[in-house]
Formats: structure tokens, C-alpha cells, sequence
């Protein structure tokens, strides 16, 4: 039995999540031409799954305990620097480390060479600490105003990860934006980026100490590493009236080692792999309408988002789905194919009316990702107005009441290269907010 083999988590399972973050920031001027801000930053994050271990045991053979903790140091600092009416330099600095805490205790059983349970339950304990991790990172961009209708943006990036992989990427970009009427803007760019895996989430699993057991692993466990992607965008704004804008956008991206995560056991932890190669690309529409005390907008997007050959992790999948990516294009688990948006809003008497709609046509399910769940709608309706008393001052009230007909849907079903657990969206919800300004 594999970790894929493993159903969803009992009612008797805890997971507890913690999550601090501070930082320090100075920003100031040192002259007319030349800005600047500078940041410190700490970030300690925890997460803790206990097992019920009868109920894990005797429905999946395995009942983990896992501690996943991470603390994180930095700075980061960024210019800007008007060398000229038509030249804006920026540049910065940024960079972190981190020290990781990674604990698993798995009760699990002994299986012989047929695969059956040979004998009672027992732990193993596998920990690791990995203290000292850095990620740095240099930029420079120019805003070029190259003519009254023309801005171009084009810069360089560099950057150094050294944790559970040593990788280094230089990332050119270069943007343009151009008027084409005074009702139409026209964009284009083009991106080289470099994301490193994330080093709280890598699997540290040792295969070697659950050979023979009711956890052991079949395959390789090659290290997850950075994804690499060149992308392209092409759009267009146009201004039809002075209430209505619409707009339309491209995208097409390319990357190697493309990262996905997903869930391969009970507790709600998530593994990082690698494909090979990820291709994405799509088209977006969006359209907006302001009136007076009305506003309307509508945005619908179709994206193709597929990726092809498991190249890290291999022991979390079966040998029929390796085989299946390694020749075909997989669609990844975490986009939908069609999105679409629209709200509405009205401000009467003092009062903000709001409404909106969401569709989703479902995330990918099924064996190695090749069907999808069926499509839902979402809506949701909002209220917010000042009140001023004597007692308190002006305060903002806000009412929201989310999934108005209180529909059912499968966000996910456990099933498909990802997340392992069925997951539903929220139920029918009321929520009260009051904000008073200091």
C-alpha cells in the first residue's frame, strides 16, 4: 500500500496551523530624484497533523503524526531613482533564510513478500532539520517614456537559491505599452522566471525506513527542483464611452521543471513534484460600467493548462499514471477550464448594494487527470452603509451572506494527479463586519 493508496482523514484526526509575521519597514527620500524603502521581516509558520491511529490504521494501514515548522528571516530593499524626464531606474535587493523543522511518526504495520500484514502495528520516526537555507535575489528595471504614447519597461534579475536544491537563474523582462487612440492602450511583454520549491512543504521522506510496511513507497524519490518559465502577454483596453470599458488579454507560457503540489496522505500537508515541461496559455475578456450611483462589471476566461512526464517524487504516483504523463499531456489538477465572473453594485441612499456571480466548470478528476467534476455557480450578496452615533463616531457596517441558495459542490473528489482528499465549498454563510476608523 502506497501513499496514493491513503483515503481521506478521519473524524477523530486534529491538524493545528500557526502563522506569525512581522516586519519593520523604513521608507524616506534622500533627494528629489531618488526614493527609497528598506524591510525586515520574521515568519514563523507551523503545522500539525495527529492522527485517530485505530481509525487511520484500520481504514488506510498507516496512521501518521507530522510537524512541519519554518522560520524565516530577511530584507529587502528597493530604490527608485528618476535619472531623467524620461528615464525612472529602479533596482533592489532582497533576500532570506530559513531553518526548517520536518517530524514524522508513522504507526504502520509489517507486510511479507506477498504484500500481506504480518504482524502488529508499530512506529518509525523520521526527522530532519534543515537550518541555513538562503534565497537572494538582484533587480534593475528603466521606465523608458520612448515617446508620448509609447512606455517600454525592461530589466534583468538574478537569482541564487541554496536549501534543499543549489540553483541560480538570470531573468530578462521587457514590457511595452502603447496608445493607440486616445480610447485605446495596446500592451505586450515578455517574462523569464525562476521559482525555487517551496522548502517548508519538500518531501523529506526516506524510503529506505519503510520498506517491507504497510508505508513503503515504489520508485524513485528524485529531488524537486526549480521551475523555470518564459512568458508572454498581449492586450487590449478600449474605451467605448465614457461609462463602459471592455478588454481582451493572451497569455501563453513555457516552462521546465513546472512545480504542482499536492496531497498524498490523510493530514492536509501538501508535496511539492516536478513535470518535466508545462505548457499554458489562454484568453481573458473583461468588461466594466459605472453610472452614477450604478456599476456593473463581467470577466470570462478560457485557459488551457497541461503538463507532461513526473520528473520528482515518482514513489507518491502509481506506475500507470508515470507512464500515462511520461507520453501524453496531463491536465493539471489546480486550473479550470472556464471561469467566468460578473457583479453588480448600487449605492442608494447612503447605502452600497452589492451582488456577484462566479462560475466554475470544475477541477480535473479521474485517472491521471483526464475528466473533470461537474460545473457550479456561486452567489453571493453584500451590504455596507457609514453610521455616525455620538457614542462611537462614524462606523462601517457590512453584512455579506455568501453561496445565497446554499448549493453543493465538489471542489475536488480525491481522485486525479493532486490532491488525494474530497474537499467541498463552503455552505450557505453569514458574516458581520464593523470598521472604525482611529
Amino acid at each position: 500500500m502506497g501513499l496514493k493508496g491513503y483515503n481521506s482523514a478521519t473524524v477523530a484526526d486534529q491538524q493545528n496551523e500557526s502563522n506569525q509575521f512581522s516586519i519593520l519597514a523604513l521608507q524616506g527620500s534622500l533627494s528629489d530624484q531618488l526614493d527609497y524603502q528598506s524591510s525586515v521581516f520574521s515568519r514563523t509558520t507551523s503545522l500539525q497533523y495527529l492522527s485517530d491511529i485505530p481509525g487511520n490504521l484500520a481504514f488506510n494501514g498507516v496512521a501518521p503524526d507530522i510537524l512541519r515548522s519554518s522560520l524565516s528571516n530577511g530584507l529587502q530593499s528597493d530604490a527608485t531613482w528618476r535619472l531623467t524626464p524620461t528615464h525612472t531606474v529602479r533596482f533592489g535587493f532582497y533576500g532570506q533564510t530559513e531553518n526548517i523543522v520536518s517530524n514524522n511518526t508513522s504507526t504502520l504495520f509489517p507486510v511479507n513478500g506477498s504484500g500481506m500484514v504480518s504482524g502488529p502495528a508499530y512506529p518509525i520516526t523520521d526527522n530532519h532539520t534543515y537550518n541555513g537555507n538562503t534565497l537572494w535575489a538582484l533587480y534593475t528595471q528603466d521606465e523608458w517614456k520612448a515617446s508620448d504614447r509609447m512606455t517600454v519597461n525592461y530589466g534583468l534579475r538574478f537569482d541564487q537559491v541554496n536549501a534543499f536544491v543549489s540553483e541560480n537563474q538570470w531573468s530578462p523582462r521587457i514590457g511595452m505599452v502603447y496608445t493607440l487612440t486616445p480610447q485605446t492602450t495596446w500592451h505586450m511583454g515578455y517574462s523569464r522566471y525562476f521559482t525555487p520549491p517551496p522548502n517548508e512543504l519538500v518531501s523529506t521522506s526516506t524510503l529506505a525506513l519503510f520498506q517491507n510496511t504497510t508505508l513503503a513507497a515504489n520508485g524513485q524519490n528524485s529531488p524537486v527542483k526549480s521551475q523555470r518559465t518564459d512568458y508572454y502577454d498581449v492586450g487590449l483596453l478600449h474605451q467605448l464611452n465614457t461609462q463602459t470599458n471592455v478588454g481582451v488579454d493572451t497569455y501563453y507560457s513555457r516552462s521546465t521543471n513546472l512545480l504542482d503540489e499536492g496531497q498524498f496522505g490523510p493530514a492536509l500537508i501538501m508535496t511539492p513534484f516536478n513535470y518535466n515541461e508545462g505548457l499554458i496559455y489562454g484568453i481573458e475578456f473583461t468588461a466594466n460600467y459605472k453610472n452614477e450611483n450604478f456599476s456593473s462589471y463581467a470577466n470570462l476566461a478560457r485557459t488551457i493548462s497541461q503538463a507532461r512526464g513526473i520528473s520528482s517524487s515518482q514513489y507518491l504516483f502509481s506506475p500507470a499514471v508515470l507512464s500515462y504523463a511520461a507520453n501524453n499531456w496531463v491536465y493539471v489538477d489546480h486550473q479550470q477550464a472556464l471561469t467566468a465572473s460578473s457583479g453588480l453594485a448600487y449605492n442608494w441612499n447612503g447605502t452600497h448594494l452589492s451582488t456577484d456571480l462566479i462560475y466554475q466548470s470544475g477541477l480535473r478528476n479521474g485517472f491521471a487527470n483526464t475528466t473533470s467534476l461537474p460545473a457550479y455557480t456561486v452567489v453571493n450578496l453584500g451590504l455596507r452603509r457609514t453610521i455616525a452615533l455620538d457614542s462611537t463616531g462614524p462606523m462601517e457596517y457590512r453584512l455579506v451572506l455568501l453561496n445565497l441558495f446554499n448549493q453543493t459542490y465538489l471542489i475536488r473528489d480525491g481522485s486525479g494527479i493532486g490532491v488525494g482528499a474530497p474537499q467541498y465549498g463552503m455552505p450557505r454563510g453569514f458574516f458581520l463586519g464593523i470598521t472604525k476608523p482611529l
